[in-house]
């Protein structure tokens, strides 16, 4: 089928408003990595949801079915290729830092600086500390 129609699920699932939750609930269920039941086409979830519906291999009953937990990005990369991209370093050891990592959180002072303070340690005056 190359292209979708509301039309052609109609057909198959009367009511509007159940092919809308069907519809989601199968398309939400792709993304999460359930398998389609035709073959993917360079189709977006929701497409392959309808087509699905349209070719009568989605009905109502799947709304009482449980949608797969969202996918970690570990579980989409694959542990091997996450391993492939840490950085040098032996196993179970942290990388060493890379260099200027950090510099500017190190730097970062912990007191006023001159410029809030007005160069004695006090608030500027202007700078909103004062009762009105």
């Amino acid at each position: 089928m190359a292209r979708i129609t509301v039309e052609d699920c109609l057909e198959k699932i009367p009511n509007r408003f159940q092919l809308v939750l069907i519809a989601a609930k199968r398309a939400r269920m792709l993304e999460r990595g359930a398998p389609a039941t035709l073959e993917w086409e360079n189709d977006k979830p929701t497409v392959m949801a309808l087509r699905e519906i349209a070719a009568g291999k989605v009905d109502a009953s799947i709304l009482d079915e449980e949608v797969p937990a969202p996918r970690s990005p570990a579980a989409e990369l694959g542990l091997a290729r996450l391993m492939a991209l840490r950085p040098e370093g032996e196993e179970g050891e942290a990388a060493p830092p890379a260099p200027g990592a950090g510099a500017a959180w190190e730097a970062a002072p912990s007191e006023p600086s001159g410029a809030e303070t007005g160069g004695s340690g006090e608030p500027a005056a202007g700078s909103g500390s004062e009762a009105s």
